[in-house]
């Protein structure tokens, strides 16, 4: 559970092993059982009811791959969020094409730090213009990556 930016394990309801100060590893997988996400985080006591929860503090996600999510609402009207992750810091590029291949717009071109990362964008084009309904393209690229999607507006 998340809980003011931390994430507490609840512990009151069985025998854990669990102390302040120790580290806990915590390893998320995929539908795959492909390996996302590592974390190592320092457990202390829960200030406002030590009886109830431990809290994990320090916890930065650490990716360790590349991904590109699905955007989300897709399809979508005014504007969609697209998350992606970097096990590194890298130079990414995060571009938008129609379905003949033409460039739409450039969402990212900069060097990103690793972690896990989140853009929106509003359907506009590279002149600030609404584009027409139908299916785009959405290609991530960095030295070590390249991910592709597909995005459908509906308007």
């Amino acid at each position: 559970m998340l809980k003011n930016g931390y994430w507490a394990v609840q512990c009151a309801g069985f025998a854990s092993k669990w102390k302040a100060g120790e580290i806990l590893k915590i390893v998320i997988e995929d539908q795959k059982n492909s390996v996302c996400l590592e974390n190592e985080v320092v457990l202390t006591y829960d200030p406002e009811n030590e009886a109830e929860a431990v809290v994990l503090e320090g916890t930065k996600e650490n990716p360790l791959k590349y991904s590109l999510g699905q955007n989300y609402p897709n399809p979508f009207n005014a504007e969609t969020t697209i998350e992606y992750q970097l096990p590194e810091d890298a130079q990414v590029t995060m571009t938008i094409y129609n379905s003949m291949g033409q460039e739409i717009r450039r969402l990212i071109e900069s060097k990103q730090s690793a972690g896990s990362h989140k853009i929106v964008w509003n359907g506009l084009d590279n002149q600030g213009k609404a584009v027409t309904s139908g299916i785009y393209h959405l290609k991530m690229q960095s030295p070590s990556f390249v991910g592709t999607q597909k995005l459908l507006i509906m308007k």
